[in-house]
């Protein structure tokens, strides 16, 4: 399994599976850069299945590329308090490891 490096989205090789991984994983990261969004809006702005969005934004998180930025009520499921996510850099929380020396 294909891991995903701190400064990169594109997991290792090229045989199908990586180059599809690779595909939504950049279409799943791009829909988050755009604006901040649930797991299901996303499934709905770029045809994934949630099911697969839900690997793409551990992966994401594990890499620093996305964060939680608050909770909300879904606009499709209806659903209360479901976790928004966003990549865009100004919305994502700012480290403070270096203050701290």
């Amino acid at each position: 399994m294909s891991s995903i490096g701190a400064n990169s989205l594109n997991p290792q090789g090229e045989d199908g599976k990586d180059k599809k991984y690779r595909d939504q994983l950049s279409a799943v990261f791009k829909a988050f850069k755009l604006k901040p969004m649930t797991m299901l809006e996303a499934d709905k702005h770029t045809g994934i299945m949630r099911s697969n969005i839900c690997w793409y934004v551990r992966d994401l998180l594990k890499a620093g590329k996305i964060a939680v930025i608050g909770q909300r009520k879904c606009t499709i499921s209806g659903h209360s308090k479901v976790n928004v996510y966003s990549g865009d850099e100004i919305l994502l929380p700012k480290s403070n490891q270096l203050s701290i020396f």
